[in-house]
């Protein structure tokens, strides 16, 4: 049990101990909130809903007594009583709320709050903080989010819960999650792996890392934003890694798609101690493209073949061996594109990483399987308005397809690369110079 539900289970803490912690409660990283709930989401949602709902209480209130709370008013329709005990059902449970209380100037009558009426309507409640927080971030481009916002009584929308202060009291939660959650501090677990790379979203570049500790276990550990994927926004993201903790002196793996930028922008800010594997997925489909349709079939078979081979020079050598078929042939572009960064997408075989960890190390499909989840949510903005938005909306989609995550199934070699990566860092040698010996 968290120390929110502490409080909000307990009806002997006075009002002011009770949002002192809750204060508390509300500074909690997200990795324990997982820890003590055992889904992170869900309890976020609550959390954020039972924000939202104090605060819509507060405003009516304060709109029922004629005034502010504390402040003098020739004016006043009525007068604030304190607080009774109340309570909202999410998720199953029944959690306790403090009530605003408001009485009319005679004190005969004691005045509804539209606001807990409607909040104590349980499903609505659900919905509309999921499919918000969840499914949108809140816009109006969002159509279901936006259809179960239009059901709020008409009560509570002229308490000050207007649709368009339902999407900025979210959307503002949603930032303020994004930037904890994507700042979270990395120098608690060895990560052998880190994958990067991006969507795109209208003209706005997201570029993303997802981090391997050396359990097997997968998590979003970085977003950085721009206009392109360029130079500066893959900087901007490996220096954040770098900031929050994440180590190379026991040496790294970074699995990326050939991006120039970013490759470049690995050895500028971590320097050699860093070792690439470029995504052979990548590689086989830019290959591909510079052929024509009745080749493709042929040379896809040729490259997952080499891609497969047992041990790094046969492999190299099988690509060498296409590479000049396809020149001879006249497809000097795909030849081309094949030589470039050979090496590189070999670096798995070069390790000698087990064939079962290969798979997944050789590309970056775990963060293609996350932009599905993300993609499934964005599919009906129609226009994007920023790229604070755009993150907002990946980071969220991301952190629910990050909630599904499992242990890689082929973790039994982790322990084998985690000795080769150190041996690597110790040795002081470029990349393009190591070698493992046992990998030959």
């Amino acid at each position: 049990m968290s120390v929110y539900q502490e409080i909000r289970k307990s009806g002997s803490i006075r009002r002011g101990d009770r949002r002192r912690t809750k204060r508390e409660a509300a500074k909690m990283g997200f990795s324990e909130l997982k820890s003590q709930t055992g889904s992170a989401m869900e309890e976020l949602s609550v959390e954020l809903a039972l924000k939202h709902i104090e605060e819509e209480m507060e405003l009516e209130a304060d709109r029922l007594a004629g005034a502010a709370k504390g402040k003098h008013c020739r004016n006043r329709t009525g007068k604030r009583h304190g607080y009774a005990t109340g309570y909202v059902i999410m998720h199953g449970r029944k959690i306790q709320i403090d009530r605003p209380r408001v009485r009319s100037l005679d004190n005969k009558t004691e005045f509804e709050l539209a606001s807990y009426l409607w909040a104590r309507e349980h499903t609505a409640l659900d919905m509309t903080a999921l499919l918000l927080l969840h499914k949108g971030i809140s816009t109006r481009a969002y159509k279901p989010a936006v259809d179960i916002v239009a059901s709020i009584p008409d009560g509570i929308c002229s308490s000050g819960m207007s649709r368009s202060a339902v999407s900025r009291r979210f959307v503002k939660r949603a930032d303020q999650v994004v930037d904890e959650i994507m700042n979270r501090p990395l120098d608690g677990s060895r990560y052998l792996a880190v994958f990067v790379d991006g969507t795109q979203e209208g003209d706005h570049h997201v570029l993303v890392a997802l981090g391997l500790t050396e359990h097997g276990e997968k998590s979003i550990i970085g977003l950085s934003e721009g206009s392109s994927e360029n130079a500066s926004v893959a900087g901007e993201l490996l220096e954040n890694l770098k900031r929050r903790g994440l180590r190379t002196d026991g040496g790294l793996l970074m699995v990326i798609d050939g991006a120039k930028a970013l490759h470049s922008a690995i050895g500028r800010v971590f320097g050699d101690e860093v070792l690439i594997q470029r995504c052979q997925v990548h590689k086989m489909r830019n290959v591909l493209e510079k052929l024509p349709d009745n080749k493709q079939t042929r040379v896809e078979r040729v490259l997952a073949q080499a891609y497969r081979a047992d041990g790094y020079v046969r492999a190299k050598v099988s690509l060498e061996i296409a590479a000049d078929k396809l020149q001879l042939e006249g497809y000097q572009g795909a030849a081309a594109s094949l030589r470039e960064g050979m090496s590189e997408t070999l670096t798995v075989l070069k390790l000698g990483v087990d064939p079962g960890l290969r798979k997944t190390l050789s590309n970056t499909n775990p963060i293609e399987s996350a932009f599905s989840v993300h993609a499934a949510c964005s599919k009906r903005v129609k226009r994007w308005r920023n790229g604070r938005q755009v993150l907002n909306w990946v980071g969220m989609g991301l952190l629910k397809a990050e909630d599904g995550f499992q242990r890689i199934s082929n973790a039994d070699g982790l322990s084998r690369l985690a000795d080769v990566l150190t041996g690597h860092a110790q040795s002081g040698l470029p990349a393009d110079q190591f070698n493992n010996v046992s990998a030959a």
